[in-house]
């Protein structure tokens, strides 16, 4: 479990009597559209308007500034912006989920996604739908754990291992033979 940031604010009345407030850090959270749909940066504004009301802040990758640009959200360029946020929400569909997800598990902070596309399985919201993002800001969500697959590819050149959110599709090329496969489940061949 993430422990929850906290930082200590003195504010001083006008007495000169010290007043210790204590307040919880606004929740950051990495957006990442997709970007090869329009639908993704045409929901953007709402989403942040959305997330910046309730106290959250908006964090954006660099790249996304030019096609995009909000002065309410935090740019970033650093590849490891992950570990400041709370939590990642995808702007696309399930490939933005699944994209990310690996990305999010490593980092172990939760993953949500808004659905800009066709069916939209593993999101949790639509595109119209954005106000629900309040909740976050309430502390108003549960969390699913979602299972993640480990394969480990071994051949002629050693061992490469994936790690993915959904599913591994293995395939033969067009030279190679049939297959062979040893399947395990929590280490146990199956």
């Amino acid at each position: 479990r993430r422990k929850q940031r906290i930082s200590y604010v003195f504010s001083y009345t006008l007495k000169g009597d010290a007043l210790l407030r204590v307040r919880f850090l606004s929740m950051k959270i990495l957006i990442c559209p997709c970007a090869d749909k329009e639908q993704s940066f045409a929901v953007l504004p709402s989403v942040i308007n959305v997330l910046s009301k309730n106290g959250i802040t908006s964090v954006l990758h660099d790249s996304v500034r030019g096609r995009f640009g909000d002065e309410r959200a935090v740019y970033c360029s650093s590849e490891d912006v992950m570990k400041d946020c709370d939590m990642v929400l995808t702007i696309g569909g399930d490939g933005m989920m699944l994209k990310w997800g690996k990305k999010a598990a490593a980092a172990g902070i939760p993953l949500v996604g808004i659905n800009t596309g066709r069916l939209g399985f593993m999101t949790a919201v639509d595109s119209s739908e954005t106000e629900r993002l309040s909740a976050l800001g309430k502390g108003n969500y549960t969390l699913s754990r979602r299972m993640m697959l480990d394969a480990v590819l071994s051949g002629n050149r050693g061992e490469k291992s994936f790690t993915a959110l959904n599913d591994i599709v293995m395939y033969k090329n067009s030279r190679s033979k049939l297959p062979e496969f040893n399947v395990k489940i929590n280490g146990i061949t199956v």
